[in-house]
């Protein structure tokens, strides 16, 4: 139904808005005409500016533009063919902006791994859903849905909870660039509960353990992954996937904070290591189950083991900071030069004395020659 109805209040000039009511299955609005008038110029039966108004004819003009655009555009929601989103498209005269365009601006407008971390939860998102999205879909029914499936695929909550807070984000501002209709609401059942934060470690003996553990070809590649994390100082995922490494030592820089690390190669066994589970590098969620199955603990623990071994070993905080490629305020307010050769030397026999206690070489070694494995 649509109707042209005044607004019961007026304003000092004793004049009424008047607007366009809509109601229709599961849809009720009323769309300004902004314009007022005072109420002994309306005519109720006919819903129209009567001729005596000085404005008849471009008040009733308005009127019948606003009135056919409404009705047609709820022909088309009536009949399925267009969304909720597109009917309020159409009346605001929005422009239609997909999700992709909006992640074209923040490229230029935010900084490369802010963008990607919307990049990643939109991508996410859409493989939950099976399906392209547009900010309309970043609903409560889907955002339920998807939470479900990515329980089922054993994501953790915090990936949960930033995915969501990263799609919440993104749809407000496109609402407020005025790019969709309805800003985000948040239900507290979103929000998954994060079990106290235990950054576990394992030690040399249980490595050990795991490699004695080893029947499968998978199950050696996934020990060989864990390994190599750790011998190049507990890099991430992300880093083994775009490092270039070299037999006697090499430059990256870590994904995360952007920080130069000159990696020791330690005669080959890193670039060994590499090539065996090059191939895999974009089958993580596999060889992430066994490393848990075989160590008890998920692949990114390597990293945390890396820094306990040097715990261990007595290794200077700034050493410690500097080998982890972590972003640490105190380095730049202690003025720590890590280009002085006496100061790498030291970094370099960190690192030696950190991977010799974890006997990193002689696994990676035992490991390599179990290449029979089928």
């Amino acid at each position: 139904m649509i109707g042209v109805y005044l607004q019961t209040s007026a304003n000092r000039m004793n004049e009424h808005s008047l607007y366009i009511r809509v109601r229709s299955k599961g849809l009720s609005l009323s769309i300004p005409l902004k314009f007022s008038i005072q109420k002994k110029y309306f005519d109720t039966k006919r819903k129209r500016v009567k001729s005596s108004h000085p404005l008849s004819i471009p008040f009733n003009k308005k009127i019948d533009e606003v009135s056919i655009k409404v009705y047609e555009a709820l022909q088309l929601y009536r009949a399925d063919i267009i969304t909720l989103e597109d009917f309020n498209n159409r009346l605001a005269k929005r422009q239609q902006k997909s999700i992709e365009h909006l992640l074209n601006i923040y490229e230029t407008e935010k900084k490369h791994n802010t963008y990607k971390l919307y990049e990643y939860s939109i991508t996410a998102y859409k493989r939950a859903l099976n399906k392209t999205i547009r900010f309309d879909d970043i609903a409560h029914s889907n955002i339920t849905k998807a939470i479900s499936i990515w329980k089922a695929e054993g994501l953790s909550p915090t990936s949960i909870n930033t995915y969501i807070r990263h799609l919440g984000i993104l749809k407000n501002d496109a609402y407020k660039r005025d790019y969709c209709s309805k800003a985000f609401t948040r239900h507290n059942a979103y929000n998954q509960r994060v079990s106290s934060l235990e950054i576990k470690s394992i030690t040399s003996k249980q490595f050990k353990e795991a490699i004695n553990k080893v029947k499968s070809n998978n199950e050696r590649k996934a020990l060989i992954l864990y390994l190599l994390s750790f011998c190049t100082r507990g890099l991430y995922f992300k880093d083994l996937q775009t490092m270039q490494p070299q037999r006697n030592g090499f430059k990256h820089y870590r994904h995360k904070t952007n920080n130069k690390m000159n990696i020791d190669g330690l005669e080959g066994v890193i670039i060994d290591l590499y090539n065996t589970i090059k191939p895999e590098l974009n089958n993580l969620p596999k060889y992430s189950k066994i490393i848990k199955r075989l160590l008890g603990v998920p692949f990114k623990t390597a990293r945390k083991t890396y820094d306990s071994y040097s715990l261990i070993n007595n290794i200077d905080f700034q050493i410690r900071i500097h080998l982890l490629g972590q972003r640490d305020p105190s380095i730049k307010r202690h003025y720590t030069n890590f280009e002085m050769k006496a100061i790498k030397l030291k970094i370099y026999q960190a690192n030696r004395i950190i991977i010799e206690d974890f006997k990193a070489i002689k696994y990676a070694e035992e490991l390599l020659s179990k290449n029979t494995i089928v």
